[in-house]
């Protein structure tokens, strides 16, 4: 069954507000403007309403970063571009991080198939980036993939501090600090590439 954007948006920011045990069918209903019976024959329960919010969580977070990987061709700015943009949208999609960082919850609405695919998509594109700035003289990594692949872990590791942040700039200023380490290292070395 479709549900309107306008019902999804709402029923997002109750999810949101509520969290999804306390978000009842009465809250749903009265903030939609829909009468309790309609609404239970119209969706059933409140799982098929949180289904859809966050499929359409999912979808809005996979147009943001098809529009950061579209617009970016420097490999530099264009890993920055995603792991910001990558924060910002998960900030925005609440419901999608509280079932991300919930272990019940992601049983429940996220199967493991949707999961591996994002991983997976993440880390193709971070090895496209990482090999297009290798190719350009930009960076200099033994192997593209094991490096793809720590960057995703540690973006991921980082979701639940980074979505604690309740504004998206103390969130950015983080993030600054975490890319610092991501692509510069933390280890000083002198011009000629040996330790300081």
């Amino acid at each position: 069954m479709k549900i309107k954007q306008s019902k999804l948006n709402i029923a997002s920011e109750c999810f949101a507000k509520y969290g999804y045990d306390k978000t009842s069918l009465e809250i749903l209903s009265t903030k939609m403007n829909i009468a309790l019976s309609t609404f239970c024959y119209q969706f059933k329960n409140k799982d098929v309403v949180f289904r859809a919010v966050l499929d359409d969580e999912i979808e809005q977070f996979k147009n943001l970063i098809q529009r950061v990987i579209e617009k970016n061709t420097n490999p530099f700015n264009s890993i920055c571009a995603y792991i910001v943009a990558r924060t910002i949208g998960l900030q925005k999609s609440k419901n999608l991080v509280l079932v991300i960082t919930n272990k019940s919850l992601s049983r429940k609405f996220l199967n493991h198939q949707i999961v591996q695919e994002f991983t997976e998509r993440e880390t193709e594109y971070l090895e496209d980036i990482l090999q297009s700035g290798v190719e350009n003289g930009l960076f200099q990594i033994e192997d593209i993939t094991i490096g793809a692949l720590a960057i995703s872990s540690t973006l991921q590791s980082m979701e639940k501090e980074l979505n604690q942040f309740s504004n998206i700039e103390k969130s950015i200023e983080k993030l600054y600090g975490i890319l610092n380490i991501i692509l510069f290292g933390i280890v000083k070395v002198k011009k000629d590439n040996t330790l300081e």
